[in-house]
């Protein structure tokens, strides 16, 4: 019991608390977009800030949520279920209570832009999209903390135990970081480009010029959301996605100097760099696995101390993500006229706000575009 509440009672109030807050903050979001369409009569603009928010804000809440969901779920089935499956259990109840807060949310989110904004969401499409994410995010972790007890329930010296968890674990890791290109192509949906079109052409002769030999090209259908995108993914391959609307909104020297910008993060590391980051926080969680079985800890606030640390570590890497976008911004600049990367950048965001607030500054993975620009002009 905590607070003379049961575990049982916690969960379920939890879930209901949980999911009215995030409906809530989905609502303040939509009406803080539809502030901005009433003051600047801009529909682009006011959608803009609306997928700011749903960006940097909603989708961190996501996470948020999902970990404190496991923090309730593993003292629910701590309390009722004594096994060396625990932690998998609680994975597999956090998962069920995740799903229903980010459903109940993103039908939310839905109605509300569709009434707020007249926008035209598909609100069973947006479930299916949060579901194919979600349960991508949480699958290693249902292997990890089934694969861990049952090797430790072989009948084998604790020294050989320790050895194939190490070994286990690296394999499962491993994986996978291999598999994250292709669960890119499965989140978005995303096409490889046509091998006999321009773009395509284009693009090889400008990841060849430096030096890249292995890569993929994709595009993923953003006709509904507008959202004008570029992402890189992959340490042995390269694998680039465009957005179509990206495509479409800028010229085509104009998009060579976008992806310049992503062969920057490739140039620079960033990606492995990053990569480890993320085995950093893969490392926490393992840890509120393996170390209740060793030390005699308070499981409660050890957990609720790691759930911390996590989010912690999601602000962290904000500011970090903020460092490699200046540096790869740089590098397309140094190899490109940064006139025509600046009028690129002005194209994609043309409808972000020149200030952000707190919350923005906080959450956000790039620079202000203002700042960007300056900083181009600056040191090029």
């Amino acid at each position: 019991m905590i607070f003379d509440i049961k575990i049982g009672e916690l969960l379920i109030m939890s879930l209901f608390f949980v999911t009215s807050f995030s409906c809530i903050l989905t609502y303040f979001c939509c009406a803080k977009s539809l502030n901005i369409l009433e003051k600047d009569k801009s529909v682009g603009k006011a959608v803009n800030k609306l997928r700011i928010f749903d960006q940097y804000i909603l989708s961190k809440l996501n996470l948020i949520v999902a970990l404190f969901y496991f923090w309730i779920s593993y003292l629910f089935v701590d309390s009722v279920n004594d096994s060396n499956y625990v932690f998998c259990l609680a994975c597999l109840l956090s998962f069920v209570l995740t799903l229903v807060t980010t459903f109940v949310s993103r039908l939310c989110y839905c109605y509300t832009c569709n009434a707020l904004l007249d926008t035209k969401l598909d609100e069973m499409e947006c479930l299916v999209i949060n579901f194919k994410r979600l349960l991508m995010i949480h699958l290693p972790f249902f292997i990890i903390s089934f694969v861990l007890p049952t090797i430790y329930l072989i009948n084998i010296d604790v020294f050989y135990c320790n050895i194939i968890s190490v070994i286990s674990l690296i394999i499962i890791l491993v994986i996978w970081v291999m598999l994250t290109p292709k669960i890119m192509v499965f989140n978005n949906s995303a096409k490889e480009i046509d091998k006999n079109s321009m773009l395509r052409y284009r693009l090889s002769q400008l990841l060849d010029a430096h030096g890249i030999k292995k890569y993929k090209l994709y595009y993923w259908d953003t006709s509904r959301s507008k959202e004008s995108n570029a992402m890189v993914s992959g340490i042995r391959t390269c694998h680039l996605f465009i957005s179509s609307t990206l495509i479409e909104e800028v010229t085509l020297p104009e998009l060579e100097t976008v992806i310049t910008h992503e062969i920057g993060h490739i140039k620079s590391r960033h990606l492995i760099k990053m990569l480890i980051g993320k085995l950093f926080v893969v490392s926490l969680l393992i840890a509120m696995i393996v170390i209740p079985r060793f030390v005699d800890v308070d499981k409660s606030l050890f957990y609720l101390l790691m759930v911390l640390i996590v989010c912690l570590s999601l602000i962290i890497g904000s500011g970090v993500e903020r460092k490699y976008e200046s540096e790869a911004d740089n590098y397309a600049a140094c190899y490109n006229d940064p006139e025509l990367f600046a009028s690129a950048l002005r194209k994609i965001v043309k409808y972000e706000d020149e200030k952000k607030g707190k919350i923005d500054e906080l959450f956000q993975s790039h620079p202000d575009i203002k700042e960007r620009i300056e900083n181009i002009k600056k040191n090029n």
